[in-house]
C-alpha cells in the first residue's frame, strides 16, 4: 500500500500558519482583556497536546482569513490585480511587451487579446520546462498570499491594541495620572491608524508581488524561447496540423 505524503511548502507556512498563529495571539490578547474569560483561561493547560492543537488551529484560521480577505477585497483591487497578471499591460514588462508577444506567438499562433490566461500558460510553461525557476517566482506568490491573510490579522492585533489601551485610560484615569492617559490615548491612535491603513498597504504590496511574480515568470518564458528550449511546443503544434488526433468512436 503506497504511503500517503503531506508535503508543507514555504506557501503553507508563509500563508497560513504564520498568520494563523498571529491571529490566535491577537484574540489571546483580547480574551485575556475580558474579565469572563480570565478565569477560563488560567485553568488552560500549556503542554504538548496544546500545542499540537494550537498549530492545527492557526493553519486552520489562516485557511478562513484568506478565504474572508478574498471576499471582502473591492472591485478596484480586484482590476488592478487582473492588470497585472495580464503581461501585456503588466507596469514591469512595458519595456518587453513586443519581444514577449512575439516569442509567444510563435509559439500559439496570433492572440488577438491579451489576458491573465496567457499568464497561465506561461507559468505552466516555466513549471515543465525550467522548474528551477518556480521557487523565485512562487516566493513572490508566497509573499502576496502573506500579506493577504495578514489583513484579518491586523485587523485584530488592532483592536486588541484599542481595547488594551481603553481598559488602561479608564485605569489611569481613576488614578489621575496624566502621562498613563496620554499614553492610553495614543495606543487608541495608533490602533485605529493601523487598522484604518494598514490593509490598504497590504493589499498595495499584494499588487505589487503579484507583478514581481509575472515579471519573472514571461522573463523566463522570453529566455528560454530566444535559446531555443521550446522547441518542442513548436514541434508538437505543427505535427498535430499534419496528422491530426484520431478521436475512437464513442459508445
Amino acid at each position: 500500500m503506497e504511503k500517503i505524503k503531506f508535503n508543507f511548502s514555504l506557501t503553507d507556512f508563509l500563508a497560513y500558519l504564520f498568520p494563523g498563529i498571529g491571529g490566535l495571539l491577537g484574540l489571546w490578547i483580547i480574551m485575556r482583556a475580558i474579565p469572563t474569560m480570565q478565569a477560563w483561561m488560567a485553568h488552560l493547560k500549556l503542554d504538548f497536546t496544546t500545542g499540537i492543537v494550537v498549530i492545527a488551529l492557526a493553519y486552520c484560521f489562516g485557511v478562513l482569513s484568506s478565504s474572508v480577505v478574498s471576499v471582502l477585497f473591492s472591485t478596484d483591487d480586484n482590476d488592478k490585480m487582473m492588470k497585472v497578471e495580464n503581461p501585456i499591460n503588466n507596469p514591469l514588462l512595458l519595456d518587453f511587451r513586443d519581444t514577449l508577444k512575439d516569442e509567444f506567438e510563435k509559439k500559439f499562433g496570433c492572440q488577438e487579446k491579451w489576458g491573465k490566461k496567457q499568464f497561465y500558460m506561461i507559468r505552466a510553461i516555466i513549471q515543465q520546462f525550467s522548474p528551477e525557476v518556480v521557487f523565485i517566482a512562487e516566493r513572490q506568490n508566497a509573499l502576496r498570499q502573506l500579506r493577504r491573510n495578514i489583513v484579518l490579522v491586523t485587523v485584530i492585533w488592532a483592536f486588541a491594541l484599542v481595547l488594551h489601551s481603553i481598559k488602561q485610560l479608564f485605569e489611569q484615569i481613576s488614578v489621575s495620572n496624566s502621562v498613563g492617559i496620554v499614553f492610553s490615548v495614543l495606543g487608541i491612535i495608533i490602533g485605529v491608524f493601523f487598522a484604518v491603513f494598514g490593509p490598504k498597504r497590504l493589499k498595495s504590496g499584494m499588487i505589487r508581488n503579484r507583478a514581481f511574480e509575472v515579471r519573472d515568470y514571461s522573463l523566463h518564458f522570453i529566455l528560454l524561447s530566444k535559446r531555443g528550449c521550446l522547441k518542442k511546443l513548436t514541434e508538437q503544434k505543427h505535427t498535430d496540423r499534419i496528422h491530426p488526433p484520431v478521436v475512437p468512436p464513442s459508445g
